[in-house]
Formats: C-alpha cells, structure tokens, sequence
C-alpha cells in the first residue's frame, strides 16, 4: 500500500540481506514476535496469478483485497482493480478471511460516492467470513499531482472520512476498517480523535509496535512490511500484515458485533446453558458469554445462529421436534439451523446488539 518506491528499496534490502524475494509472504521476511496471526494485502500490483494455497499454507489467515479506487470512474489497473474477482475467490477458497477496500481520493468526490463505489463493486455480506470494508487513506499517488494531505484542510478531510465511514454503516452495519499512517493522518487530519470506534489498520514497517493515530488505543492489523518486486517479474508479493488477538478473535471480528436475544415476555435474555449442550432458554437477567450468538448470513433470506463462546450453530434436532440448541454436531450452517430473522409472536425475541470490545497504516504499502 506504499509508494511503490519504498517497496522497492525492501525488496532491494531483502537481496542484500541474503533473503529470497518470493511470492510466499510467510517466507520473505519474519514477523514480528509475539502475533501468531498473519495475513496479507493485495491488489492489481500482485498480478493475476496468486498462489492462495500456497499462502495459506505459509500461515496467512486474512487478506484484505482492493476493489477500487478513487471515484469509480474506470482507471486502467486502478479503478476497477482488474483482478479483486480472482483473487477474492482464491482467498476464499483457501479458508482465508477476506476483506475488500478502497483507495480514497478525497476532494474528487464526496466520501458517501466513494464508499458506494466499493460496496456496489463488492457488495458486503454478513457471512461470518468478510472483514469490514476498509478505507485506505494515505499519502497521494504521486501523478496525481496533489500535497500530502490531497490539497483539503483537516476539517475538510475530517469531514470526508466521516461521510465515508457513515455510509458504510449505514449500508453494512459494520465500521469500516481506516487503514493509515501515523505520520500522514496526525498532520492531515489534524489530530482527529473521533474516529476511534472504527477498527485500525496501522501501516509501519518495523519490528516493534507501531505508534499510533490520534483517538486510538490500539489497533487491529499492523502491515509490517510492503511486498517486494519479484525478480524477472513486472508483479511483487503480497504486504505482510498482523492481526493483534488470536484466531477466535479474527473470527469475531470477520462476524461483527455479537448479538443477544432478549424474551419480551419476561425480559430475559435467551442462553445456551451447560455448555450448549442444553437447549437455548429465556432465563437470564444479564448478559454473560453464553448469552452472544452471531448471525450468519445462511443465504435465501434467512439467518443462522452460531454461539460466539463456542463457535457452533444453533440448530434444531430431529428436524425441528428437539429443542434448539448450540450442540457439538454443528461446526457448519445447515438445513435445521437456518431460520427467518422475524421472530413468530409465540416465542418473540428482539434481537439484542451486544457492545464488545472490538479491536482497532512511517508510509503506507503499494496500492
């Protein structure tokens, strides 16, 4: 997501170094300690032809994948990135988690067009597996011909990403990851605080934990080092990236916020008790672990319920004459978990958003 220069020199220190330059991230440089979970980024500079097995087999478990670009008018290898389709089905594919994003070009249109452009280019889907759409907000492309903070004040530039990341929640329910850079975002957004709750991708290529963006106490993914050029290729590897919290963890983030059902009838909130080998029952007065489920998009319009403390769904046994519950056969949606999202009036339930902690780009990589 950085200048392509940048990258460059990497990939040029890499060879010095003795390090082979290669398409496998897990190989050509070593994470940082202490974040077990890595991931990639990656977009048309990657090339057509991605090994996704090969990565996941390297150890990458989540990539974010750019769909677009500015304000959508077509961009040759830009805008809209030629090759997001391929490479979204590859990293599925492979078991990754996938998040598509969107290179800003503030000051060319409103922030609300351009997050349009990214969700009506990759539509989200509450599926359990995509990462929020993101916001790639950074140092201009160099022919584009603008200052480092795209020729906009603070205030302005505030404004823009607020319009953005509004319109994402809006249309998603999800806040939409910022990917930045602690060294543009302070100056050019003027030490802007208010965007905290939105999850953050902090570019810096270092060892050591990054310093971060005003507003935020930490962050969610760290892109520690920028694909470098393959050799005898016009194509480079993919960024390297960390994810901060284990894999539980990514997978709540790729399901969002978890949600509680709470019975009308008595105020209580719906549990999968002992361990979710007993069926589901409206009778606690507060909310607890096994009180948070998420919803899965199952597809047709209806709904799964999956136990967030366990990861298995809720189903219905013996096709429904059973009591529903969140047992040890179900690690996948099937028929008899599936269900409307509209409770029937005779076991009404509303469905209950549950606040969690939900985790949060020196120059960002090449994008």
């Amino acid at each position: 997501m950085v200048r392509r220069g940048l990258a460059a020199l990497l990939g040029a220190a890499l060879v010095a170094a003795g390090l082979a330059v290669i398409a496998s991230p897990a190989q050509a440089l070593p994470p940082p300690p202490g974040y077990p979970i890595r991931g990639v980024d990656v977009s048309y500079y990657q090339g057509p032809s991605l090994d996704w097995a090969a990565l996941a087999r390297g150890g990458a478990k989540f990539a974010y994948i750019r769909v677009s670009e500015q304000d959508g008018r077509a961009v040759p290898n830009n805008n809209p990135d030629p090759f997001f389709a391929t490479n979204w089905a590859g990293a599925r594919a492979n078991g990754l988690y996938a998040g598509a994003y969107h290179r800003a070009r503030p000051g060319l249109s409103s922030g609300k067009q351009q997050a349009d452009v990214l969700l009506d280019l990759a539509p989200y889907a509450a599926d359990g597996l995509s990462l929020p759409p993101m916001l790639d907000i950074e140092w201009p492309r160099a022919e584009w011909g603008l200052n480092d903070c795209f020729n906009m004040t603070p205030a302005q530039l505030g404004a823009w990403v607020q319009e953005f990341v509004t319109e994402i929640a809006v249309r998603t329910g999800r806040q939409a990851m910022i990917y930045t850079n602690t060294n543009w975002w302070n100056p050019c957004m003027g030490n802007s605080t208010r965007f905290a709750a939105n999850p953050l991708f902090i570019a810096n290529y270092s060892q050591n934990p990054p310093p971060l963006p005003a507003g935020w106490a930490s962050f969610a993914l760290w892109q520690h080092a920028a694909g470098a050029q393959i050799p005898g290729s016009p194509w480079a590897s993919p960024d390297l990236d960390l994810f901060k919290g284990d894999y539980a963890a990514l997978a709540q983030l790729a399901a969002g916020p978890a949600t509680s059902l709470l019975a009308t009838i008595n105020n209580r909130y719906v549990s999968a008790a002992n361990a979710g080998a007993a069926p589901l029952i409206a009778n606690r007065p507060a909310l607890g672990v096994w009180e948070q489920f998420d919803q899965i998009d199952a597809g047709g319009g209806m709904v799964a319920l999956r136990a967030r403390i366990n990861g298995l769904y809720v189903t219905a046994e013996n096709a429904g004459a059973a009591p529903w519950s969140p047992t040890g056969r179900r690690s996948a949606p099937g028929r008899s978990s599936r269900s409307s999202p509209t409770p029937t009036a005779r076991s009404a339930c509303a469905p209950t958003p549950t606040t969690g902690s939900s985790p949060r780009r020196t120059p960002a990589g090449r994008r």
